[in-house]
């Protein structure tokens, strides 16, 4: 006869959602958010610099200067961040989903929930 109950059973489950969680909070998530913040805030020091000092109208010869190299910038990081980040899923997608286990289905869910904040984070920024 067995002698596991279901207050067992719910304990071993919290311990494996802790865990994961765990797992996942230190890594990936601190990781998005200091790599956001401080992509922005280099952007931010630079446009605080040369705001004012420099012409914002785009017939003035300034602004090829010093405000298109950022543009082409910025471009550049969002195109390799896109096409590295595409390449990464797909060589490291599940090839067997049946075979996925709740701990790992788990922190996958808190990896997602992570880069979910950290495009709110940049859609807060921007905004």
């Amino acid at each position: 006869m067995s002698s596991v109950t279901a207050f067992d059973t719910h304990e071993h489950q919290q311990a494996t959602s802790r865990g994961a969680f765990e797992a996942v909070r230190s890594s990936l998530f601190l990781k998005i958010i200091v790599g956001v913040v401080l992509g922005y805030g280099v952007t931010r020091l630079y446009l605080h610099q040369y705001a004012y000092t420099v012409g914002l109208d785009y017939f003035e010869p300034e602004f090829a200067a010093f405000w298109m190299p950022v543009l082409y910038t910025e471009l550049a990081v969002c195109g390799i961040v896109m096409v590295g980040l595409m390449a990464w899923l797909w060589m490291t997608r599940e090839r067997n989903p049946a075979s996925v286990t709740a701990e790992v289905e788990l922190q996958r869910y808190f990896k997602f929930i992570g880069w979910l904040v950290a495009f709110t984070l940049t859609v807060l920024i921007t905004g």
